[in-house]
């Protein structure tokens, strides 16, 4: 039935070039993959004729993830273009069905299945969506901001979303690059632009943080960072609009810093935020979204509600853009793998436990009212 609502949300009329026999591997209703195959784009038609090519011979007991695996080319719209590339691409999903079933059986509170990013192998997703940098952060990234004290009986409301004030700009698409240091420290200075100046949010460039945070030695363009040393240049700079400096992953080559393009705003300072979920709280009720590391492992195959569980390190940069209580104590946070993913592109996570280990290293930017 799943498949079947997956598939038919891919409708179209027209006729397939793929034939009925060539789905012998397929328990639905085969008249609905036949249609949606037409609506899709040509690299995903040869995909999909790759698969089920392979598809004829594949093992008995085999065929059900075989079927979900392709159903997976038909819902992301997924590129292949050879059988070995098939072949190898169901290897990885077949893997990735273990550690979805490990992780549903540890964090029932979350909902877990194939994402966009569960054809990854352990390497790829390592290299382009969780490699932040852990170098030690020198002092000087630590400014101080003597202000940032909270009002005498200062009580934080029970629940805070940054986006139902409209202080969020859209969910973006790191793509294959390990920028997420940039998507997170910059979605902050989004918002903090539009919280504190009272304007519209506006879409930042992500590109300007990356090619000009190039040249330190903790940034490293799309092979990691920090998003600490983001905040550190656009206190001294300004940062223009996405628009202005649209984002690239194709690097390397990472395109070269441009300082002379007009400048929408600039921060006032940044500190790191107390390892301590209160001070995280408070961070927020009073001055607004910040950026947190996270361990990211659990979330390639996450479709849904709260997540908990600190193994692992710390890999990977989001946007904390809120809190609640709906359900049990939670985070809501902004992540950069586009709105295909998760919960339109955000997740919740526990609050009170460090689930994700994401108490531990947070980071706080202002700009002037």
């Amino acid at each position: 039935m799943l498949t079947l609502l997956i598939v038919s949300a891919l409708l179209t009329t027209n006729v397939s070039a793929l034939k009925r026999e060539d789905l012998g591997f397929l328990s639905t209703n085969i008249d609905h993959v036949l249609r949606s195959y037409s609506s899709l784009s040509s690299d995903t038609k040869r995909a999909a004729d790759l698969a089920a090519k392979v598809g004829q011979n594949v093992l008995l007991d085999e065929r059900k993830a075989y079927e979900k695996f392709f159903v997976h080319i038909l819902e992301f719209n997924k590129t292949y273009n050879t059988d070995a590339e098939v072949k190898f691409r169901f290897n990885v999903i077949k893997e990735a069905f273990k550690k979805i079933d490990k992780y549903q059986k540890a964090n029932p509170e979350a909902q877990y299945g194939l994402t966009h990013l569960s054809d990854m192998t352990d390497g790829e997703f390592y290299r382009f969506y969780a490699n932040l940098n852990h170098k030690q952060l020198p002092t000087y990234f630590r400014s101080d901001r003597s202000s940032n004290t909270v009002p005498t009986n200062f009580k934080a409301p029970s629940r805070l979303d940054y986006r139902e004030q409209g202080k969020v700009t859209k969910v973006k698409d790191q793509g294959r690059c390990g920028s997420s240091y940039a998507f997170a420290a910059v979605a902050v200075i989004e918002s903090l632009y539009a919280i504190h100046r009272n304007h519209t949010p506006i879409d930042l460039s992500v590109q300007q943080a990356i090619s000009c945070t190039i040249g330190n030695r903790y940034n490293h363009g799309c092979l990691g960072g920090h998003p600490a040393a983001i905040f550190r240049y656009f206190e001294g700079n300004g940062i223009t609009s996405w628009d202005n400096f649209p984002y690239n992953a194709s690097g390397p080559p990472i395109p070269p810093c441009l300082t002379d393009l007009p400048v929408v705003t600039q921060l006032s300072g940044s500190k790191p935020v107390e390892e301590n979920e209160n001070k995280m709280l408070e961070n927020l009720a009073l001055n607004g979204p910040i950026v947190s590391t996270i361990n990211a492992d659990p979330l390639i195959h996450y479709r849904g509600g709260i997540v908990h569980g600190v193994e692992g390190g710390r890999n990977h940069a989001v946007m904390i853009v809120g809190y609640g209580e709906e359900e049990e104590d939670h985070w809501i946070v902004k992540n950069s793998w586009g709105e295909v993913w998760g919960e339109k592109g955000y997740f919740r996570v526990g609050r009170g436990h460090n689930d994700l280990r994401i108490s531990e290293d947070n980071y706080a930017a202002y700009i002037d009212d």
